[in-house]
């Protein structure tokens, strides 16, 4: 099991930096057409999804490793999966 270190800079109140070491990676695959809009991942993972114009959530452009797919941190993958509401979001294959 990989050891996770969080490390988080502040200078002058302002966060600066988020730097995960020593982190598996896990694949997760969105189905934007099941998505219903409860932001589940937005909220649990706001650097790799956000809120599209037509008020459901897309991943980020710059968080995709493929089309519909993002990587996100091993622990994050199961609660990212669960808590999504309409089901769009499962662990790429």
């Amino acid at each position: 099991m990989l050891t996770i270190c969080h490390i988080i800079s502040h200078i002058g109140g302002k966060r600066v930096s988020n730097l995960w070491y020593n982190t598996a990676m896990t694949k997760i695959k969105q189905e934007r057409s099941l998505c219903i809009g409860c932001m589940a991942c937005v909220g649990l993972a706001p650097e790799k999804f956000e809120v599209a114009d037509d008020g459901l959530a897309q991943i980020k452009s710059d968080a995709q490793v493929a089309e519909g797919t993002v990587e996100v941190d091993d622990t994050l993958a199961p609660t990212l999966v669960s808590a999504c509401c309409g089901g769009a979001l499962s662990e790429a294959v």
